[in-house]
């Protein structure tokens, strides 16, 4: 069931994960207040040391007559240090073709350790319309490996609205100062997924520009936000066999350290997606028409430094 759910995942966090768009003309700002661009445009050539942390954790309950039973738990970590070279960008300045030099690339269920690409390796990869395809120059991926790979390495899928579109504001802000979530644009994102269905009315959450840092020496905003979609409903298809989906909710949580300067790159970008899955199973091991609770849990952390 984690393949399954997972697969429907990648589809909500290539929206989540924060695409671009220009960002309107705004007022000047105040003295203690600044302009929030979360878009900002990479250009052909850009280098940077990049790291990258991500974990999924899956949890099931099973509800049969009264009996409240947890089934195991499963967890991967995924390890990726390395450089980033973007190779292509579109009008907007969004990277659509990134190659990446391995240095080290692990994952780690439970006790056991390992290497999903070997140090040393070019891996290319390039954005699509919702999930970036993924090449390595030597030998291939398995299915296995893909998916583990992709939650460290993605570009932003094209023809979305950005961050701007779905998280920004076009009046300057002060350190505490927030604004709502814009719904229209997340509805707009997560339309380009196949399958998914999202209502504006079911969308609520809150950003705001939480204070100001300074990091190797530039002066950046912290930019955090949370989203919540009520009656989410993933695709059929990427749901377990044998199952019907009840109802699910889907909460999108992330925090960007972004150089004060519009023309610098996000240094920071971390982010959770936490789906929560009530379904009826119909499963020979445990019975038919079962309740069952399912909850995913999808965080990821990057950074990135520029490199001359």
């Amino acid at each position: 069931m984690l393949v399954s759910v997972v697969r429907a995942l990648v589809a909500v966090v290539a929206v989540a994960a924060v695409l671009a768009a220009p960002a309107s003309a705004s007022a000047a700002a105040a003295p203690d207040a600044h302009a929030v661009r979360l878009h900002r445009p990479a250009k052909v050539g850009d280098k940077f040391a990049y790291s990258a942390d991500a974990t999924v954790v899956q949890t099931m309950t099973v509800n049969n007559a009264g009996q409240i039973k947890t089934l195991q738990t499963r967890s991967i970590a995924v390890h990726f240090e390395g450089t980033e070279h973007v190779l292509a960008v579109n009008a907007r300045g969004e990277p659509t073709r990134a190659e990446y030099v391995v240095a080290e690339c692990t994952s780690r269920e439970g006790k056991q350790n390992l290497t999903v690409i070997q140090p040393g390796r070019l891996v290319t990869v390039e954005a699509g319309k919702w999930q970036s395809r993924i090449d390595v120059d030597q030998g291939a991926f398995t299915i296995q490996d893909e998916l583990v790979a992709r939650s460290v390495l993605s570009l932003a899928s094209t023809d979305h609205p950005g961050d701007d579109e779905c998280f920004g504001t076009d009046k300057p802000a002060k350190p505490g100062e927030s604004w709502p979530v814009r719904a229209d644009g997340l509805v707009r994102a997560y339309a380009a997924a196949p399958g998914l269905k999202v209502k504006k009315q079911n969308v609520s959450g809150t950003i705001k520009l939480a204070g100001l840092e300074t990091v190797d020496g530039t002066a950046c905003m912290k930019v955090q936000g949370k989203t919540k979609i009520e009656h989410f409903f993933p695709p059929a298809t990427d749901l377990p066999e044998h199952s019907r989906l009840q109802d699910a909710t889907m909460e999108y949580k992330f925090t960007k350290l972004l150089p004060l300067d519009p023309a610098g790159q996000c240094l920071m970008d971390s982010h959770s997606t936490n789906l929560q899955l009530k379904l009826r199973v119909d499963d020979a091991s445990i019975g038919s028409d079962i309740p069952v609770e399912g909850k995913l849990l999808r965080t990821v952390g990057i950074r990135r430094k520029p490199l001359k």
